[in-house]
């Protein structure tokens, strides 16, 4: 519990160095922190990271975590460090969910390219356990509210009606 309230108190304490630059604030030093402060929170063994990944599933894509419990992340000093440190809750979160509760979680589980749209994928079970994690992290030590352009409107109520949840029953 001790190791909880110090991972609190230091992501609430750094929560001003959000409006500094990626460079300052995300080099690999820093994301490792913030990986173990994360994975502590959710009593999880931190995953092996890896950096610079060129390709991902997407373009856009930040973060990927895979089913043997790695983070692969893009430069991180080429992207916006809310887009960073959001993207890494949600990939923590994955790892969370295949360690933890796998069967519930991705059960029938569709990767976006089998689903229908973008709001399909981002109902699935575990997409929007993970989303709503991220967002809690967010907003309970960033004060920053992802927007999640792109989603309708039911989506977005439901990603938050998910977050508020763990921000009230978990240790975010």
């Amino acid at each position: 519990m001790q190791k909880n309230r110090w991972a609190k108190t230091y992501l609430v304490n750094n929560a001003n160095t959000v409006e500094r630059s990626a460079k300052d604030m995300l080099d690999r030093k820093c994301v490792e922190r913030y990986i173990n402060l994360l994975c502590a929170s959710l009593d999880i063994v931190p995953p092996r990271v890896h950096y610079g990944v060129k390709e991902m599933q997407s373009e856009t894509t930040i973060a990927q975590a895979t089913r043997g419990g790695d983070i692969y992340l893009r430069d991180i000093g080429e992207q916006d460090e809310r887009d960073v440190l959001f993207a890494i809750a949600h990939e923590i979160r994955h790892i969370w969910q295949i360690r933890k509760h796998e069967n519930e979680f991705f059960e029938n589980y569709k990767p976006i390219h089998l689903c229908r749209n973008v709001n399909e994928y981002n109902l699935q079970k575990a997409e929007l356990d993970a989303n709503a994690y991220a967002t809690a992290v967010m907003v309970t030590h960033f004060n920053c509210h992802p927007m999640f352009k792109g989603l309708d409107k039911m989506v977005k109520d439901e990603i938050y009606r998910r977050a508020s949840g763990i921000a009230l029953s978990e240790e975010v």
